[in-house]
């Protein structure tokens, strides 16, 4: 079975989001008025950091599942993101926020002044065996700085389903498909068949040509 957990930002339920801001926290993340959302609509999570920042940690943002991953379990994870100056933030995997697990976990986001999709799957590896929660620390730029995210999901394959394939993966499952069959045929009819011509026209009832 496929999980797919959708951090909606419009209801009142905000419990899985956390921050750490100048080094205080982890506690709630803040939420912005409407219209700080993606592209101006609805709202999203606002966090803020400090100019010389000891550690990239200082300021950290925090997406927590309700549940604990198991090594070899597949996810993807995507987000929409932006900042008030350009930045690139890294992530770890944590079990609670603020409770460290492994140095890496969803890739290094980079942050513009407009908003746009940042996405990531992968593995669950042993060393992250045991997470719950994604930590972005945004104090790799050393200057002060309000980052916003909105419209983050999270899909989990359980039980040895797959998730579903985006339109690119499925185009090249199916030209792969083709690629592999052409070869077959080929070899079957020991390279008498040159070309092949896709019918944009089947016969779907009488034959109106008398062939």
């Amino acid at each position: 079975m496929k999980r797919k957990i959708s951090y909606l930002l419009e209801g009142n339920d905000h419990s899985c989001f956390f921050a750490t801001e100048k080094t205080v926290g982890p506690k709630a993340a803040t939420i912005g008025p409407a219209g700080t959302g993606a592209d101006g609509v609805g709202k999203a999570i606002v966090v803020k950091s400090g100019d010389s920042p000891a550690n990239s940690w200082d300021t950290q943002f925090f997406v927590r599942a309700p549940r604990v991953f198991k090594a070899g379990e597949n996810y993807r994870f995507s987000m929409k993101i932006r900042a008030e100056k350009p930045a690139t933030a890294t992530s770890q995997a944590h079990k609670q926020p603020g409770e460290y697990l492994h140095w890496a976990m969803v890739g290094s986001p980079s942050f513009t002044t407009e908003w746009k999709e940042y996405k990531s799957s992968g593995l669950i590896q042993g060393t992250q065996e045991g997470m719950s929660t994604i930590a972005f620390n945004l104090s790799e730029f050393k200057e002060a700085n309000t980052y916003y995210f909105d419209d983050i999901v999270w899909e989990i394959e359980e039980s040895g389903n797959k998730i579903p394939q985006t339109p690119e993966e499925k185009a090249d499952t199916l030209t792969w498909a083709m690629d592999k069959w052409i070869a077959g045929m080929m070899n079957a009819t020991e390279g008498y068949v040159l070309a092949w011509d896709v019918v944009n026209e089947p016969l779907s009832g009488a034959d109106k040509d008398g062939d």
